[in-house]
């Protein structure tokens, strides 16, 4: 979340920024996609962070549509993610 010292116009001024240049780098981003994100950055969440503190390999924080892809990948395939299905059908995992 964008940190308080920021005005709220401010703050709003950040995020569209932000918004147009994480928009410009994902080439296949659907309009549910979109729609989520632009709900998440509404909540003064950016998109380079995700609700699932995913991160990547380095440690950086892993952005919002790579975590939301790589999240709905596992509710689908939960085996394959090392996942037992009897916790994501009691959606206990996600």
């Amino acid at each position: 979340m964008i940190v308080e010292k920021y005005s709220a116009k401010e703050r709003q001024d950040i995020l569209r920024r932000d918004l147009k240049e994480y928009e410009s780098t994902i080439e296949d981003l659907t309009e549910e996609e979109r729609k989520n994100l632009r709900e998440w950055l509404k909540s003064g969440e950016s998109p380079f962070d995700n609700p699932y503190i995913m991160h990547k390999d380095r440690g950086e924080v892993m952005d919002y549509i790579t975590a939301i892809r790589i999240t709905e990948e596992m509710r689908r395939n939960p085996t394959d993610y090392g996942i037992g299905v009897e916790l994501v059908e009691q959606d206990k995992y996600f």
